[in-house]
């Protein structure tokens, strides 16, 4: 097969690979428990498209999330840590580059009244310094404010 519509993958054989029904498209091996290119809608119901690389690692996926956010995420080849475009439901875009362990390290956005922000985060997902418009806020290891300009 080098398509399949509708159904569930076989077998559980790759933990990456969500196992949905949808629209799955193989390469020319036709290894049906490993799809190139998926289109499906979640258990929420929202929509997803995923591609996979030959090691059958996600490595594009785009999203239309239950809040009514959009997301775009990129996942390198050599590290499970990802960047990822995101607009949320309010319309408000970022940029998050996130680590292997999933937590947001830095990100850039545009925050209310459309201001800039830079955010840094520590190994935990916790902001350590925030750059915005007209201040820098920095943050202790507990989430106090240690340094604020002006």
């Amino acid at each position: 097969h080098r398509a399949a519509l509708g159904t569930r993958l076989p077998s559980r054989k790759y933990a990456d690979i969500p196992d949905e029904v949808g629209l799955y498209l193989f390469d020319k091996k036709g290894d049906t428990d490993a799809p190139r290119v998926l289109l499906y809608a979640a258990g929420d119901g929202w929509p997803t498209l995923g591609f996979f690389d030959s090691d059958r690692k996600p490595r594009i996926w785009l999203t239309a999330s239950e809040t009514g956010a959009s997301i775009f995420s990129i996942y390198p080849r050599t590290t499970s840590a990802d960047l990822t475009l995101y607009a949320s439901d309010d319309g408000h875009p970022s940029i998050q580059l996130t680590d292997r362990n999933k937590k947001v390290r830095a990100g850039l956005l545009l925050g209310a009244g459309d201001t800039p922000r830079l955010q840094i985060a520590d190994v935990g997902g916790r902001p350590r310094a925030v750059l915005g418009h007209t201040e820098l806020v920095l943050f202790d290891k507990d989430g106090k404010v240690i340094w604020k300009a002006p």
